[in-house]
Order: C-alpha cells, then structure tokens, then sequence
C-alpha cells in the first residue's frame, strides 16, 4: 500500500485526476531519441478539462518565451498513458516528459524511464527542497525514476447543517463515520456517505485503501495478505455500513461527486479537488443543490471537512503526480522544462487544481483564494499566487 497512501497530523499540508481520453503521437519531441536543448518538447499531461489545459498552455508559452524551446502540450488521461508510452516506445515515439501517477515500477522494469534525466533535475534543483516522502514514492532500487509533481489528499466533506438537523456530531472514527451514515440514509432519507464503491473502478480501490487503514488494518504485512485480520475485518464491516448508506446504488467518482454538489448526500469521500467545485471554481462540476439556484454560496457555507477521524492515530490515502523523462526523449529540452515547471511556472501549476506542492518555497508568503471555504484545510494550492508554505517533511 506504499505508492496510495500518506499520514500526517490533521495539521498536516493540504492543497490527479479523472480526464477524457485524448490520444496523440509524441509529435518531435522524442521521435528521435535526440537530447538537444532547443528542439521541441512534447508534454502529456492528464489534466485534459478545457481550462485546465489553458492554464497549462499558458506556463508552456512563457517556458517558450523564455528559453525559445516550443512545447506541445498533449492532453493525455492518466489511463491512456501507461499504453501509449509501451507503443510509442516500441516505434521510437515517445513524449518528452509525462506527468504520470501509476505504472512508474511497471515503466522503470521495461526499462522505459530514463533515471539519469530524472536524478539530474532532482539534484539540480536540491533534493532537500522536495517533500521526502514523494522522493520516496519515486524511488525504485534506490534511484529517482521520476521527479515528484504534486499530488492529492483524501478528505470528507460532509453537511454540517444536515448533520446538526439530526443530531449528529462530526465522526472522530470509521465506525463513527458509519453509524452517521446510516442514520442519515435512514432518517434523512438521503445518500449518508457518497464514495466510489462501483466494482472495477480506480475510486473503489481508492476507497476501500482509503478507509480500511483508519482502523490499522494493512493489506499485506511483510509481504504476506492480512486481510483477514482483526483489523480489516472490522474496516470491512464499516466500509459495508457506508456501501448500503447509498441511496442511489453504486457510485463512481463522477456519480458520487455529482450526488454531493446537488445535495443529495450528507458526506463525501473524495480529493481536494472538491475544493474548487466547492467554491465554484470549476465551470464543468457546477453547485446543483436545490439551495444553490438562490444562493450560489450555500453549499460551501454549509460544509464542513474531515481531514483525519482519529488525531491519536492519524492516516490519509493519497498519490502524487511525478514528471517522468522517458528513455529517447530529448532529455535535455525535457530536463530544462520539468525545472522550469517546478521553479518559475510552480505555482501556476498548482493553481490549477487544488493539489499539494511537493517542492516547497518554506519563506514564501502564500494568498488564499478570493473564494474561501469556511474550515476548509489551510493549505489550499487553488489558485495561489505564491508557493506553498511548507518544509520538506510537512506531509
């Protein structure tokens, strides 16, 4: 469970991705295994949603602007990466860089990832200025196969006003959490707990990793399936509880997300991405609540977050999003651009999602969205205009 999940403190830093599938070839970027600084460089990237690929576009114009090096910026999900690299590899087609999440061990033993490229960056920009456990989640057979990104948290939203109605406090466990659920769904009537939970999906897994760990339950011990541990066993039960809270059967991220957003449902398990479609933010995931139409604050103003149940004990799943150069890629162009996205154009990028920076500016003062969510965590990487404030172990 290493590569999905991150603990910290309910102090702990918080600020990817459910995409479109676009296909494209890797252009000239990487066609002949060339390194030369100035030729051009092609960036997959799996933030393909129309604005997020504008302001993407924008920090690769001023990359240009500065350095002369034309970049293409491919839209690219995150699901059609790891197959699209394997056949653009075998036909010398590859991308300059990828900003990728899974398949990093897969790409590092077919040999696909160029180490070298990505300790370089690393070093150049100081291994110290990077949070170290997203340098862990890059290492493989102790080298850099990647250069961490960002990444993003697990948090619960949940309607503080529909909680008050019936009498419920802010759960401080799973077993709490599930209870509240249910008694929602039976006294409201609602959906108690929204939450990928549609066999076969990414967001299942997410949460079932995501909940299981709250009751310190580890999935394979020593190399060894604990599943029928006391402790899993008892997340099962509650994961169950949380399941059957669902008023509408199954969700995936998309459905569960959307039950939330039109008040359809008392929690939500999701990404700090919500944070942007809490405020408003995201043109594509609009606020659809009954009391929106009349107040497009009302949602927000009445949700509250849960970033960890339990302090004594705190644990939160989590990924990071990593720069990968593969092996024939113009390693230079794509070493002077992955620098250029995680100094200059950092915080751009971050502002594009609500996502955790995994380098930090530790002096630098931060602003806060316009928009604020009322408890809402309080590092929030939407729309800043400095670097987060944090330290390397902050997570």
């Amino acid at each position: 469970m290493r590569d999905g999940r991150l603990t910290g403190t309910a102090a702990a830093a918080l600020a990817s991705c459910l995409a479109l599938a676009a296909c494209s070839g890797g252009g000239d970027g990487g066609t002949d295994g060339g390194d030369a600084a100035d030729g051009p460089v092609t960036f997959w990237t799996p933030h393909v949603q129309p604005d997020r690929m504008a302001a993407q576009q924008e920090v690769a114009a001023q990359f240009t602007d500065e350095t002369g090096i034309e970049v293409e910026v491919v839209a690219m999900a995150g699901a059609d990466q790891n197959q699209a690299l394997i056949t653009g590899a075998a036909s010398g087609d590859v991308p300059d860089v990828a900003l990728h999440a899974p398949d990093l061990s897969a790409w590092q033993s077919q040999g696909l990832i160029n180490s070298d490229a990505a300790t370089s960056v690393i070093d150049s920009l100081g291994a110290d200025t990077f949070n170290q456990q997203s340098l862990d989640f890059v290492t493989i057979n102790d080298a850099y196969q990647a250069i961490p990104a960002d990444g993003w948290v697990h948090l619960i939203a949940y309607r503080s006003d529909i909680l008050d109605e019936a009498g419920i406090a802010p759960p401080t466990s799973l077993g709490e959490l599930a209870d509240a659920a249910r008694t929602v769904r039976e006294d409201v009537g609602i959906t108690g707990m929204a939450m990928g939970t549609q066999a076969g999906t990414a967001s299942s897994t997410e949460a079932i990793e995501s909940t299981f760990q709250q009751t310190g339950c580890e999935l394979v011990q020593d190399g060894t399936v604990a599943v029928d541990s006391p402790e899993c066993a008892e997340a099962a039960g509650h994961f169950a509880t949380l399941a059957d809270s669902s008023a509408a059967g199954p969700f995936d991220v998309l459905s569960a997300r959307s039950a939330y957003l039109n008040g359809d449902a008392a929690f939500l398990l999701f990404s700090t991405h919500i944070l942007d479609e809490l405020a408003g933010l995201d043109a594509d995931n609009p606020l659809t609540c009954d009391e929106c139409a009349d107040d497009e604050n009302f949602l927000r103003e009445n949700t509250g977050f849960i970033t960890v149940l339990d302090e004594n004990n705190p644990a939160q799943y989590g990924t990071t999003l990593n720069y990968v150069i593969p092996e024939g890629a113009n390693a230079e162009g794509a070493s002077e651009f992955v620098e250029y996205m995680l100094s200059d154009g950092y915080s751009a990028m971050l502002g594009t999602a609500p996502r955790v920076g995994s380098r930090c500016a530790p002096a630098t003062p931060r602003t806060r969205p316009s928009t604020s969510i009322p408890g809402a965590p309080s590092l929030w990487a939407a729309r800043t205009s400095q670097w987060p404030i944090c330290t390397a172990t902050s997570w």
